[in-house]
């Protein structure tokens, strides 16, 4: 009995263990190759399609990444151009809060009651998604922490394949575009 328990219970702690993976990386490199600047209030700076993108610029429905650093400051800050070691890869999942309404109409039984009640989407549907991965880096700049790439946000519907998939290193370096790539 007590062995069935500790089975079990490995079998569902490795589960949920999944959920995030940490892994090394042998030997890559992210080397920015021109400066960026991350705007006041700010800790990211987005690259979208070989530019870069505010965050209200970015189509979340289409592959992303994003370069971070540590501390959020009152002034732009810019990242000169350099190479950074990539310490640690993250395999994780960005969920996306959805505080929208959908409106139900209802017609009740022998009463004749009709009327409309309001659900939240996360009453029926799966809550938007973004499948993602983390390059922690390290350089000169200490500042800079991780470069962050996602996929499209999805809800799991196959018809969001591929772009919902995380990006793999060809489609980070065309997402980055003349600012970096990972060798």
């Amino acid at each position: 009995m007590l062995r069935w328990f500790v089975i079990m219970l490995m079998v569902v702690t490795g589960g949920c263990a999944s959920l995030t993976q940490d892994t090394t990386t042998k030997s890559r490199v992210f080397e920015l190759k021109k400066a960026v600047t991350i705007v006041p209030d700010t800790t990211r700076v987005f690259f979208q399609y070989g530019q870069i993108r505010s965050y209200n610029g970015v189509n979340w429905y289409d592959q992303w990444c994003a370069l971070e650093v540590r501390a959020l400051r009152s002034q732009p800050k810019k990242v000169l151009p350099g190479r950074y070691t990539i310490i640690k890869t993250r395999l994780d999942e960005m969920e996306v809060a959805s505080n929208q309404k959908v409106q139900l109409a209802f017609a009740g039984g022998q009463e004749r009651l009709v009327g409309l009640f309001y659900a939240s989407e996360s009453d029926s549907l799966p809550a938007p998604t973004m499948d993602v991965v983390h390059f922690y880096l390290q350089g000169e700049d200490k500042d800079v922490m991780r470069l962050t790439c996602g996929g499209a946000l999805s809800d799991g519907r196959p018809a969001d394949a591929p772009a919902s998939y995380r990006p793999d290193i060809a489609a980070v370096n065309r997402i980055l575009g003349q600012y970096g790539v990972i060798r």
